[in-house]
């Protein structure tokens, strides 16, 4: 049961960070995040995540598609602001797009991932995961001298999630993109720290298959 606990959706794009574990099991969720680069640059991300349609693994219901929106705003003295899409089909497959006004320009941005394997541990209480996750990003930036595409590159997301019952949790994300490109706000080592929640909880959509008491380990998706 464990290992069928990975990764459920992946919702918000702060600045720098493409992807961020926010668990929704069914029905609908929310998550705030705040996020700082190496240079100091701060933003926001507010996500409402909801699920369409669902797979049954050993009697449990998983989500078959979530459906993520963040509102993401750049404060500091590079102020500016962004909406995001993000779609995550079966918990492993993931794209998002997010349009971002930036310093006089408009960012286009588009980062998918496959989700490896993760440490999860949890109990009738709480769950707790430990991931990874690689991403691929494409960009297209319009400004004065006109619009192109830049060249690809890879990131390197790692992070931590804490999840009760109740549906509240929190999570802390950070971003690597292997080089900083100071002239891009998504090409930056970015650290992110944020809470969630949804009604229908991962602990309680598991229910009994959870122990009771010391949490049990494993390895997801």
């Amino acid at each position: 049961m464990l290992a069928a606990l990975g990764p459920v959706a992946l919702g918000a794009q702060t600045l720098g960070m493409p992807m961020l574990y926010h668990p929704v099991m069914r029905g609908f969720g929310t998550a705030f995040d705040a996020a700082t680069d190496d240079s100091g640059v701060t933003s926001l991300a507010v996500t409402a995540v909801t699920t369409i349609g669902h797979v049954k693994v050993d009697s449990t219901s998983y989500p078959l598609l979530n459906v993520s929106v963040t509102a993401t705003r750049v404060g500091g003295r590079a102020p500016g602001s962004g909406l995001g899409l993000e779609l995550a089909l079966g918990s492993v497959y993931v794209v998002g797009v997010s349009r971002l006004s930036w310093q006089g320009t408009r960012r286009l941005y588009v980062p998918m991932t496959v989700t490896i394997a993760g440490l999860v541990c949890g109990n009738q209480r709480k769950i707790i995961e430990l991931y990874l996750l690689p991403v691929w990003s494409f960009e297209r930036v319009e400004g004065p001298s006109g619009a192109s595409w830049r060249p690809s590159w890879g990131t390197v997301n790692a992070g931590f999630v804490l999840e009760y019952r109740s549906g509240f949790g929190f999570q802390i994300g950070v971003g690597d993109p292997g080089h900083d490109d100071g002239s891009d706000p998504y090409r930056r080592s970015v650290l992110s720290v944020g809470l969630h929640w949804s009604p229908h909880s991962i602990v309680a959509n598991a229910g009994s298959q959870l122990p009771a008491g010391k949490m049990k380990c494993g390895v997801g998706p």
